[in-house]
């Protein structure tokens, strides 16, 4: 009897050993999901982020650089009127 109820304990053992490995397996495995979706938006997110403002520092570099040329124009023309 003793031999069968401790066989019955060793059973439950493995079985919970096994499912505890189990679940840790899935864990991992969707821990490493995770991560790596998570670094990946994280760099796409910081890529298209990085390239928004490199375009918007060319856009206010050329808008800045048009209205220097334009108000450098139109003060020329005034220096020419006054004279």
């Amino acid at each position: 009897m003793y031999w069968i109820q401790n066989n019955h304990y060793y059973m439950y053992y493995y079985y919970y050993y096994y499912y505890y490995y189990y679940y840790y397996y899935y864990y991992y495995y969707y821990y490493y999901y995770f991560y790596y979706y998570y670094f990946y938006y994280y760099y796409y997110y910081y890529y298209y982020y990085y390239y928004y403002y490199y375009y918007y520092y060319y856009y206010y570099y050329y808008y800045h650089h048009n209205n220097y040329h334009i108000s450098t124009i139109i003060n020329m023309k005034e220096t020419v009127g006054d004279g």
